[in-house]
């Protein structure tokens, strides 16, 4: 009888330990269970997963390289005399000149703004229009200077701006100095629409198809809607097909906040 009563008292010890044991691996394992199962859920896997993130940061890299060679660009003339002396004499050889549509082209920007020392736009270079003095100021370049004014002023010589903005629609890339290599007497300001052509400068940096869609004034509530849940943190990457994955992420501006979706597609490499 009392062998049956330890065999009894192990049985039911061992039973205890294995619950234990069971409910502890329940409490560790599950959470990872169900992550697991969130990603495979989705018909792709762990590695695909990371895969695509890591691209992900590459679009983050290859914008901050197109802003940085904007703002390369732009050094050369935020350090010119001639553009240092415009924003004093108004001289309409430098307008005719190099704020021409044809300089404009070259340097392959939309955009070429001259501010004078209190951040006033005093004259406008486009490719596509003969160069605007102030006061016949474009509706683009009036509401850049409204949403971004830290653009047009500095306060010290040797300050640079670089990044995404939006204006009105259209999502811009920003490059812009103060004139003059002691003093700021002004700024000027390089702007490039973030337009096919430079869609398709992303592409050839990202070797991936990419489009930019940015949250400007009409831009669908769908779309800012899932911003939103990018940014909170849900899941950027979608399967499209057998053979083929999607992610999207969310480009900040100047001033941190959301400025553009941005989406590229890839194939699955356990495909391939």
């Amino acid at each position: 009888a009392a062998r049956g009563v330890r065999a009894a008292l192990s049985m039911t010890l061992r039973r205890r330990m294995f619950l234990a044991v069971g409910s502890t691996l329940a409490v560790v394992m599950g959470p990872l269970f169900i992550l697991g199962a969130q990603i495979s859920g989705e018909g792709f896997t762990r590695a695909e997963h990371e895969l695509a993130v890591q691209r992900i940061d590459r679009v983050f890299s290859a914008v901050d390289h197109m802003n940085a060679a904007l703002g390369a660009k732009l050094s050369d003339w935020a350090n010119w005399d001639d553009a240092y002396e415009f924003v004093t004499d108004h001289n309409p050889g430098f307008v005719e000149h190099d704020l021409s549509r044809q300089t404009v082209r070259a340097l392959r920007v939309s955009l070429v703004v001259v501010a004078d020392a209190q951040g006033e736009v005093v004259a406008v270079g486009r490719p596509d229009a003969d160069p605007a003095l102030a006061p016949d100021i474009p509706p683009s370049v009036r509401s850049l200077r409204e949403g971004n004014p830290g653009l047009f002023r500095f306060a010290r010589a040797g300050e640079a701006v670089e990044g995404l903005v939006v204006a009105g629609s259209d999502l811009y890339l920003v490059a812009s100095q103060p004139t003059g290599e002691r003093t700021p007497h002004g700024a000027i300001v390089f702007a490039r629409k973030f337009d096919a052509g430079a869609v398709g400068e992303l592409t050839r940096l990202m070797r991936l198809p990419m489009s930019i869609e940015p949250l400007g004034e009409g831009a669908p509530a769908s779309l800012r809607e899932e911003a939103e849940r990018l940014q909170a943190g849900s899941n950027p990457v979608t399967l499209i097909s057998d053979d083929l994955l999607r992610a999207r992420c969310v480009l900040r501006g100047l001033d941190h906040g959301p400025v553009a979706v941005a989406q590229f597609s890839s194939d699955r490499p356990i495909h391939h």
